[in-house]
């Protein structure tokens, strides 16, 4: 069986296995597929190894991360990646700018990963319910290089504990 070279997830993979390093940030840089599903598989795979990351940059990618973020997506199914994120970048290629598309999934993922803050009048007992079977509740977006972000960034915009940064690559930037 031939060795994949398009995707260097296989490497990420042996490197948590063999190192079992417990990183907390990962910057993904410059990438492109021509199969995004199978990229999103890989990167999947590669990504439930390393359940403590807090901070997820994608940055500089030619390619459609709707299916990854609906892996990052918490439902009573499939809540085992990343539970420990709080943070997460997405910058397109700016050379594909023109053409970058808003993540659709990006709005339902957020709303999977964020909860209100709790009332302090609330019995913890009542506070373990809010506890997601111990995923973290996002707390940073930042969305670079989308320049017709639609409506559904309006939606999580305004959320209590939740701090989404917007810029265009002219260096606008939104809160």
């Amino acid at each position: 069986m031939g060795r994949r070279f398009c995707y260097p997830f296989a490497d990420l993979s042996c490197f948590q296995r063999r190192s079992a390093t417990a990183l907390s940030s990962l910057t993904l840089q410059n990438f492109s597929a021509q199969d995004d599903q199978l990229f999103t598989e890989e990167l999947t795979a590669a990504l439930s190894l390393l359940p403590e990351i807090k901070a997820l940059h994608i940055e500089r990618f030619s390619l459609n991360i709707d299916p990854l973020l609906q892996a990052l997506t918490y439902t009573k199914d499939h809540r085992d990646l990343l539970p420990n994120l709080t943070t997460l970048t997405l910058q397109p290629d700016q050379f594909c700018n023109d053409n970058a598309i808003y993540p659709k999934e990006l709005a339902a993922m957020i709303l999977s990963r964020w909860w209100p803050d709790m009332d302090e009048s609330v019995d913890i007992d009542s506070q373990l319910a809010f506890d997601r079977s111990g995923l973290q509740r996002l707390q940073k977006v930042t969305l670079r290089g989308y320049r017709n972000a639609p409506v559904e960034i309006a939606s999580v915009c305004g959320l209590t504990g939740l701090d989404v940064e917007f810029c265009n690559y002219e260096g606008s930037a939104y809160a």
